[in-house]
């Protein structure tokens, strides 16, 4: 198992690991395994806390590519804050927070809805409220 965990550590060229990598090429037509995401923090649960060659941890990741209407990223989201919940203060190189990220992500959405309102505001909140016990 311990050989296992350096694998979830490994970096490539970008600083990615293999938890950032899942998080960023998850298509907007489907949702995160969470199972997957699971078994990575579960490996090495200092993987949520990795910030690749940008200083984008995987809750940027996440951020970045917020799907509307989506559990599983709020699910994620708690995990990697349970995990740590200093990840809602990170900046990245350009100074960003991962609730920076979101507002950017969400802020592109033309197709916004009642439903997409609700998980935005949840998941800011749920940001916020790691942020600022």
């Amino acid at each position: 198992q311990q050989q296992n965990a350096r694998y979830a550590l490994i970096k490539d060229i970008n600083g990615q690991t293999p938890l950032v990598l899942l998080l960023a090429t998850s298509s907007s037509d489907e949702e995160l395994n969470i199972e997957s995401v699971r078994a990575f923090c579960q490996l090495a649960p200092e993987c949520v806390s990795i910030c690749d060659n940008f200083g984008r941890t995987p809750l940027h990741y996440l951020c970045e590519n917020f799907q509307q209407e989506s559990l599983s990223d709020l699910t994620i989201a708690q995990f990697f804050l349970g995990v740590d919940p200093s990840l809602a203060l990170c900046t990245n190189c350009d100074g960003e927070t991962a609730l920076d990220r979101l507002w950017k992500s969400y802020g592109g959405c033309t197709n916004s809805n009642e439903f997409a309102d609700f998980y935005f505001l949840a998941m800011a909140q749920l940001l916020l409220d790691s942020a600022f016990p």
